[in-house]
């Protein structure tokens, strides 16, 4: 059996740091509830949900044609405890980091230090975008499966009609994809539903989006009835993600992981300075 690695260096310096407490910045504590295992690698960093919920972020300085793991962020499922540990020189990238939070230095999220915000921050972007690719409410008909992404409130919308048309709702956006791959970006809804010309959406396309807009309610609405029964429950179960459909419809992609994005993550912490 592997022992644990020796203390992590500067341990004490960042136990004082601490004890006088982070930047007073607000901060809304990241929340992995629902979401599946997801594991994500970038030029940058190797970030990951693990099985209990938590965040695992793993920095990577490059040297000539390696890779080594200058330092450790655990974060609890709630966003509350962060563990930061600086693994020995030459530490190579694996899927279960070498350096364990036996030898980590622990700070709750008021007392983190200001050096780890930006870390921090980045983190709850990769949450942020597993959520909006994760479904909450999937709503299956003859014509399109709609999902409402657990990104809310309230959700994005992704609706996949059976004949390859592909319209997303998001921040008040609308993207239309039709089946041969032409994409169409819209500044709200309304703009997108035009019946006719007018610089709307107009045809065919107005129609795609007045049917997601409508399904997007329908979600919103089984979203609303399913949280009341699970508030009433009592037993602190998720009733999510749900699905609704027809007989004969089948959804088999409810619980397949979601596609995310690489190049908005690799963004992400190349505007972050990390």
């Amino acid at each position: 059996m592997k022992s644990d690695p020796p203390p992590c260096a500067h341990g004490a310096a960042a136990t004082a740091e601490a004890s006088v407490g982070a930047p007073q910045l607000v901060v809304t504590p990241l929340n992995t509830r629902r979401l599946q295992p997801y594991r994500l690698a970038t030029s940058r960093a190797e970030v990951s949900i693990t099985c209990t919920g938590e965040v695992c972020m793993q920095f990577l300085k490059r040297k000539e044609q390696s890779a080594c793991v200058y330092e450790i962020h655990w974060i609890s499922p709630d966003g509350r405890q962060v563990w930061i540990c600086q693994p020995p020189d030459g530490t190579s990238l694996a899927e279960e980091p070498l350096c364990s939070r036996d030898s980590a230095v622990s700070y709750s999220l008021d007392k983190l230090p200001g050096r780890y915000w930006r870390k921090y921050c980045y983190a709850s972007r990769f949450v942020a975008l597993v959520r909006s690719k994760t479904p909450k409410v999937t709503l299956s008909s003859d014509d399109a499966r709609f999902s409402l992404m657990d990104n809310g409130p309230p959700g994005d919308l992704e609706a996949r009609f059976h004949d390859g048309v592909k319209v997303l709702i998001t921040n008040g956006f609308v993207s239309v994809t039709e089946a041969s791959g032409l994409t169409r970006t819209f500044q709200s809804p309304c703009d997108a539903s035009q019946p006719d010309g007018g610089g709307g959406g107009g045809g065919a396309t107005g129609a795609y989006v007045r049917r997601s807009l409508q399904a997007w309610q329908q979600c919103l609405q089984l979203e609303e009835i399913i949280s009341l029964q699970e508030q009433s429950s009592g037993s602190g179960a998720s009733f999510f993600p749900a699905s609704v459909s027809r007989p004969s419809v089948v959804n088999t992609e409810l619980q397949s992981k979601p596609a995310l994005d690489g190049n908005a993550l690799e963004l992400g912490l190349a505007q972050a300075n990390i």
